[in-house]
């Protein structure tokens, strides 16, 4: 009786908002893009790619629980949003320490194109091995979970540098423990970069 009564004193609908949900979606969407890209982009700017993700898993976590926490939506909603910031700026910081930030205009090119559709235009990379596909089409760069990435890295770790000295002959030798690449350019033998036996047998 007492419950029935309580229910009929309190006006229906008036603790719930539509519009609530929309911007706090709107954020984690953003945060989840964020998110996505770095752990794509860090190995290639050769940043720590686990690390990072930890650490932006674990911003979010404390994004989204100051959200549900603090006593006012538009407290909660700012304190999200500032984390979320947070967790950009510092990963834009180590970025622009490590290769800077010029080829961000082109990356977000780059991915804005992706969404229209359409094969993926790949670009040559000055200083780096170039490789072919069997229908003879250059291989665009192995995104961070390929299964081929260790290879890709392989290749490129040891070919890079006698290409560059135009060799005509490259080997790849048994060491103790590793394989090393041998080369030979004009006529003088060199000794290249060493590589642990797993990743040169990828």
């Amino acid at each position: 009786m007492v419950l029935s009564l309580l229910s009929q004193a309190v006006p229906v609908g008036e603790y719930v908002s539509w519009w609530k949900p929309i911007p706090l979606l709107i954020v984690l969407l953003l945060w989840g893009r964020l998110v996505t890209w770095i752990d794509k982009d860090a190995p290639e700017v050769m940043l720590p790619r686990i690390p990072l993700n930890t650490g932006n898993i674990l911003g979010g976590i404390l994004g989204f629980a100051l959200f549900f926490l603090l006593p006012s939506y538009a407290l909660g909603l700012v304190a999200l949003i500032l984390v979320v910031a947070i967790e950009a700026g510092v990963y834009l910081a180590m970025r622009n320490s490590k290769t800077g930030l010029g080829d961000l205009s082109t990356k977000f090119n780059d991915w804005f194109a992706s969404l229209k559709g359409g094969d993926k235009v790949v670009k040559v990379v000055q200083g780096e091995v170039q490789l072919l596909n069997r229908n003879g089409n250059l291989m665009p760069t192995p995104d961070a979970d390929d299964p081929i990435l260790p290879a890709y890295e392989a290749v490129q770790a040891l070919l890079t540098d006698p290409l560059r000295r135009n060799a005509e002959r490259i080997d790849l030798a048994p060491a103790e423990g590793q394989s090393v690449v041998k080369y030979v350019v004009d006529g003088v033998p060199y000794a290249g970069n060493g590589i642990e036996r797993a990743r040169a047998a990828a």
